[in-house]
């Protein structure tokens, strides 16, 4: 009687690294990207400063100014990373990858000028008292013009105390990346003020009513995920982040 054959042992298979055939096969697995990002800054800057006239209690000092600055930013990707509008969320690598191209550039001018007066010095109670004033106009092309001064007020009673008091306007414009940042997947993490929530946390703090409408506030709500995929880009219609102090 004849035997049935054997059945064949399965044979293992792994890379060999070094050999280069199989080196050059991973090779072309490969699949690389790369983005650029390429930020371009002229500017030119005029400025005279110095004594105007004597006053009683010192020197009536000044300065009187011109900045100019342009600023472009350039940002590509290679054409395997390019996503196409509007969600720019896939491409032909990993949707971690993907994004979209922008350029984009804007001016600034601006007009400044200062003065620093000392009023009073070397009197009973009064070391020294300095009033300084000045005020500053610019003018962006993405948005327009903006006015804003400041006023400080420095009062020595005594040589070793200084009090001081300021009233400044300032504004924050928009940078290159927030107006023209290329679009760009982003799987944000959050935590959710609304898990866990109980009648006493929604009665302590009004806005849990706000933003936990419908969740019951027996403390058993539960977030399935922490992490949302979202997409990052620049926006060129922001306006400048003000603030009087």
């Amino acid at each position: 009687m004849r035997r049935p054959p054997s059945a064949a042992a399965p044979r293992s298979t792994s890379f060999a690294i070094n050999d280069p055939s199989q080196a050059a096969a991973l090779k072309a697995l490969i699949a690389g990207y790369s983005t650029t990002n390429t930020y371009v800054t002229r500017s030119a800057t005029l400025d005279f400063d110095g004594k105007i006239i004597d006053l009683p209690a010192g020197e009536l000092q000044g300065a009187l100014g011109f900045d100019y600055r342009w600023q472009e930013g350039l940002f590509t990707r290679t054409y395997d990373a390019t996503a196409l509008p509007p969600l720019y969320l896939s491409c032909q690598l990993a949707g971690e990858t993907c994004g979209g191209g922008t350029n984009g550039h804007f001016s600034q001018k601006e007009v400044y000028g200062e003065a620093l007066a000392p009023l009073l010095k070397d009197l009973p109670g009064v070391k020294a008292l300095n009033l300084s004033a000045g005020i500053r106009y610019s003018n962006y092309s993405d948005f327009g013009g903006s006015t804003r001064g400041q006023f400080k007020v420095e009062y020595r009673p005594v040589s070793d105390v200084l009090i001081r008091g300021t009233f400044a306007q300032v504004f924050r414009a928009p940078a290159v990346n927030d107006l023209f940042n290329s679009p760009t997947q982003n799987a944000a993490t959050f935590a959710d003020p609304c898990v866990g929530l109980t009648a006493a946390q929604a009665g302590s703090n009004p806005n849990y009513a706000k933003v936990c409408q419908y969740v019951a506030q027996n403390g058993t709500y539960a977030s399935a995920n922490s992490q949302v995929t979202g997409l990052t880009s620049g926006n060129p219609s922001l306006k400048p982040e003000t603030e009087t102090c």
